[in-house]
């Protein structure tokens, strides 16, 4: 069984080319993560868009989601050596 790559920065298995940055299969980093291009959006972007995610999949109030969403960042590739 193969293993399905994971975006570097937020962790979403990529299973179709759509969901690869900029549609490009050899991106590490999923199309949520990246801009049009597929280069990597910012800290604080990618940190937004995860902590909406965790608001409406997991039900918790944002100021949860979002040091959810830090602490889940802080284990990922693209931001580990991130000092926040």
């Amino acid at each position: 069984m193969d293993k399905l790559p994971r975006c570097e920065s937020c962790g979403m298995p990529m299973r179709s080319p759509e969901e690869f940055g900029g549609k490009e299969s050899n991106n590490k980093y999923c199309c949520y993560c990246t801009d049009e291009q597929g280069r990597l959006r910012s800290y604080e972007s990618v940190l937004d868009g995860m902590t909406a995610f965790t608001v409406k999949m997991q039900g918790l109030d944002p100021g949860q989601a979002r040091l959810a969403a830090k602490e889940h960042m802080a284990t990922m590739p693209a931001w580990k050596d991130r000092n926040t």
